[in-house]
């Protein structure tokens, strides 16, 4: 979900919403293909992206060419910032590698789509209708990403339909939510899908498999 402060236009954060929207294609891939050959692709698309990052830091010429093109649709801390900072594509492809590496592909899957699906719906709902202000969030943008999250939870892939396992994963997604109102400085395409993962992993073990071995699927 998106914070209140210095923001970029609505335009521009369409733009940026809908490359952001466009990941979802990761989890896509990785459901039709094997985790190593997911991993591989993923890993080189971050390593492009880290040095992007870092080619802005260490050079003043690219960092002016990069700003010159993609500078609208960057946020004030990016363009701003005195050292190095990592742009949300990074974030958010490292979150993909992390995911891919350590949780079953359907856990993943699932959180990866929280990420792009949820986060988009949060952050434009939230700027165009957002009125309700908490800290420094909005009501409105937490209840699309609430909606959001459930079309996902019920149009993807399932261990096994129970509606334990429903109920675990809407419990999930609303402590996910809520999680997004603590005061940590860490990006949330970070945050978002990895306390989603995590929690939803654990809530399964406990109440659904004990044999972690259960949930192996690749």
């Amino acid at each position: 979900m998106e914070p209140i402060g210095k923001k970029i236009s609505i335009n521009n954060e369409l733009k940026r919403k809908l490359i952001h929207l466009s990941s979802s294609g990761i989890a896509i891939f990785y459901w039709f293909n094997q985790k190593e050959l997911t991993l591989i692709i993923i890993s080189l698309m971050f390593i492009i992206s880290l040095a992007f990052d870092l080619a802005r830091f260490f050079s003043p010429k690219f960092n002016e060419m990069f700003v010159k093109y993609f500078g609208k649709i960057l946020r004030h801390h990016e363009l701003e910032a005195k050292g190095i900072v990592f742009s949300g594509s990074t974030y958010l492809l490292f979150s993909c590698i992390i995911l891919i590496f350590f949780f079953p592909k359907i856990i993943a899957v699932m959180a990866i789509l929280i990420m792009t699906v949820s986060d988009t719906a949060a952050a434009l709902y939230g700027k165009n209708f957002g009125k309700i202000h908490i800290k420094n969030k909005t009501l409105e943008g937490s209840i699309a990403f609430l909606i959001s999250g459930l079309f996902v939870i019920f149009l993807t892939p399932k261990f096994d339909y129970s509606i334990a396992e429903y109920l675990i994963a809407i419990i999930t997604l609303i402590i996910t939510c809520l999680s997004e109102y603590l005061p940590y400085d860490i990006d949330d395409n970070v945050t978002v899908p990895i306390i989603f993962a995590s929690l939803y992993l654990i809530l399964i073990k406990i109440f659904l498999y004990n044999d972690i071995c259960l949930l192996s699927v690749v």
